[in-house]
């Protein structure tokens, strides 16, 4: 019974978040006080991406936990994308991901698993060392971890992801009785909204909310009940969050670009540029009112919105979504609500997910 969790779990948590082109890591360790999210930490990494080393006779893929160029003959990015039977540009016909991808002809990978459990063990390390120099730290510690994935992933997908996150060895360091648990990127960002905006939600009175992320592939809109109340159990892996799947839109850029074969680089021009980004508002807003409206229809009472994803910190994309569905939907439209970081609402809510469950376990075990 060694290293494994006697207390429920007093042994911290790590959420991780495999994005397509960001990627990051929250870490909270309890205090002699308890858990306060005030101590939790982080630790980025921009892009999610190897570092490619050619070698004489193959290829090696590194982790670089330094931020990087994305488009440079010397990195392999958008690993996501490997896992995503929709987008996948050995067999897609989409023309961005394929312009993206042109420097993976010629390269002979292993596995996508294997690739994606190569990105996603150099992630946990890194969350791991960062864990490791805090003050709460002790060689005994083993954290209960949460990863997220894709609320649109099919099983297949899934199946591949869980397998790279095994290949990884992350549940050699998590605490035996917790273990790894899966929740989707959609949930984790309405926990942490509801950590972030209690006091707005409860003002609101609203029984769900939209949660659009906007990613570096594909743009996931769907529309996430509010638990009940806090579950006193851990739901099993197998327990994938499945919601209605009226209530889930996603899509994917389809556009013309071009790629420099030599630098991976994009070559736009001004117009092209602005015609994307229009292109890209115009669909991000309808994908938006339409799921509002099936909503609607469907007797959810939303009343806010909240965007996350790479894409999302486009100030120019961002406001012209927001004068879009505010002169569509004029009275009705949703409230946005604003996170403190876009980019790490998805891993701060994988672990204040994870704390209700840690915490009533602790508080039984106590009692006992």
């Amino acid at each position: 019974m060694e290293n494994q969790c006697i207390y429920g779990c007093a042994h911290g948590v790590i959420g991780l978040d495999f994005g397509s082109t960001y990627s990051a890591a929250a870490v909270l360790l309890p205090s002699v006080d308890g858990y306060s999210t005030r101590n939790m930490v982080f630790f980025r990494k921009f892009p999610t991406s190897l570092h490619v080393i050619h070698g004489e006779n193959d290829v090696e893929l590194q982790f670089d936990p330094v931020d990087r160029v994305m488009l440079r003959k010397d990195r392999l990015c958008h690993l996501k994308a490997l896992l995503m039977n929709q987008t996948n540009p050995r067999n897609g016909d989409n023309r961005m991901v394929n312009s993206f991808y042109s420097s993976w002809s010629g390269l002979d990978l292993p596995d996508e698993d294997v690739v994606v459990a190569k990105f996603l063990k150099g992630l946990f390390e890194k969350a791991l060392g960062v864990a490791r120099g805090l003050d709460a730290w002790h060689d005994r510690l083993r954290p209960a971890i949460t990863i997220t994935y894709p609320i649109s992933w099919s099983p297949e997908e899934l199946s591949m992801f869980r397998s790279a996150v095994r290949s990884a060895g992350i549940a050699d360091h998590a605490c035996r009785t917790c273990r790894v648990r899966y929740i989707t990127e959609h949930r984790a960002v309405v926990t942490t909204m509801q950590h972030e905006h209690h006091n707005v939600l409860a003002e609101l009175n609203s029984d769900s909310m939209i949660v659009a992320d906007f990613g570096g592939m594909t743009d996931d809109a769907a529309v996430v009940p509010y638990p009940d109340s806090i579950p006193l159990r851990y739901p099993e892996e197998e327990e994938l969050e499945l919601l209605d799947r009226r209530m889930l839109h996603n899509s994917s850029y389809t556009g013309s670009m071009s790629a420099d074969a030599e630098f991976r680089a994009l070559l736009l021009q001004k117009g092209t540029l602005k015609q994307i980004f229009d292109k890209s508002a115009e669909a991000k807003a309808s994908l938006i009112e339409a799921l509002f409206q099936q909503a609607a229809s469907l007797q959810h009472n939303v009343k806010c919105i909240v965007l996350t994803g790479g894409f999302s910190l486009n100030l120019r994309l961002e406001a012209q979504v927001k004068k879009k569905l505010r002169e569509r939907l004029q009275g009705d439209c949703p409230v946005f609500l604003e996170t403190f970081d876009r980019r790490l609402a998805v891993c701060t809510g994988a672990v204040l997910w994870r704390l209700p469950h840690l915490l009533r376990r602790l508080i039984d075990s106590q009692d006992a």
